[in-house]
């Protein structure tokens, strides 16, 4: 399907109405294991999106604001010069933390512990004041306000479900259990000619590559690459096809869902369903518009809550179109 070289999900739902619901080809290539309506993928930043969702949801119950300080909810976070980090800074990568060195996967699999590490977090820059990419290290610190926030003290994992999944019937979760792992389609890494091909479509594609990569062994966008060492980003590794690592919570990169149902669930949150018309408008309008390097990527992204911002989003008065 497209230019898929595997398998690929395709659904569009326009005012409630599906139009497009497309799969085709494998989801393993390597065991002819064809793809079907039910092939769930990995959604890597995607998750993001989801998260800032489930954020911007607790934000039209009045539990919080986008320009709060983080320490009026988690106080223990203000510490290495982090007291003055926003909301809106941890939403918008400018919290100054864009990777960890030395954490482990039983870090990981430790709420309270991955808090502990992201309170002793020193950032790298002053919050606030710059935008990396902060790849993994925005669910822990986005779940760790969540944490705070929520009336039930339950993270972004646990609400997405109770709160999204099972009242609407939306098969969307943050990670993936063992026993599901099966129904999950095998990520691949894309090859030299698809680079090349994605180049040819944009060439932006080929600068901000060519800035990221060229950097040394030293450099932020190198470090992070490497950190933590069991998720290295890299051209010949996937890592999120581990079991073990895919039933982890990590809501940066670890959500996991099929086209129909991630559609369905967006879907909801612009018609009113998840959220009010003014916060919807919060946070898909650009909140980093002014010219900047960013810190990772070294090339000037426009940015919203969560990733970049298009200009293809119109929001003509009330009504949003898509």
């Amino acid at each position: 399907m497209g230019l898929e070289r595997e398998g690929a999900h395709l659904t569009v739902i326009q005012n409630g109405k599906v139009i497009i619901n497309l799969w085709n080809g494998y989801s393993d290539s390597e065991s002819l294991r064809e793809w079907n309506r039910n092939t769930k993928t990995v959604l890597f930043s995607t998750t993001k999106a989801i998260a800032a969702l489930c954020l911007a949801m607790q934000i039209d119950r009045g539990r919080l604001s986008y320009d709060d300080l983080v320490v009026k909810y988690w106080p223990e976070y203000g510490q290495c010069g982090k007291h003055m980090t926003t909301v809106e800074d941890i939403l918008t990568h400018k919290a100054g933390i864009p990777y960890l060195d030395n954490i482990t996967i039983e870090d990981v699999a430790n709420e309270n512990r991955i808090m502990k590490i992201m309170e002793q977090a020193k950032p790298l820059w002053k919050p606030g004041t710059a935008t990396g990419y902060h790849a993994v290290t925005f669910g822990w610190l986005i779940d760790g306000i969540f944490r705070k926030v929520d009336e039930k003290g339950r993270n972004i994992k646990t609400f997405l479900q109770e709160e999204i999944a099972d009242k609407y019937g939306i098969d969307t979760t943050i990670g993936l259990s063992k026993e599901e792992f099966k129904s999950l389609a095998r990520a691949t890494q894309p090859g030299l000619l698809e680079y090349a091909r994605d180049v040819l479509f944009d060439l932006r594609v080929i600068i901000m590559l060519a800035m990221m990569y060229a950097q040394p062994s030293n450099s932020l966008a190198a470090r992070i690459r490497i950190h933590p060492s069991w998720l290295p980003l890299n051209f010949d590794t996937v890592a999120l096809n581990d079991p073990n690592i895919v039933e982890l919570n990590m809501a940066a990169i670890g959500g996991v869902s099929d086209a129909y149902n991630l559609a369905k669930l967006f879907s909801l949150a612009i018609d009113g369903t998840l959220l009010s018309n003014q916060t919807l408008a919060q946070i898909i309008r650009p909140t980093i518009t002014n010219w900047h390097l960013e810190q990772v990527f070294l090339y000037p992204f426009v940015k919203e809550h969560v990733l970049v911002w298009t200009s293809r989003i119109r929001l003509p008065s009330t009504e949003y179109r898509f």
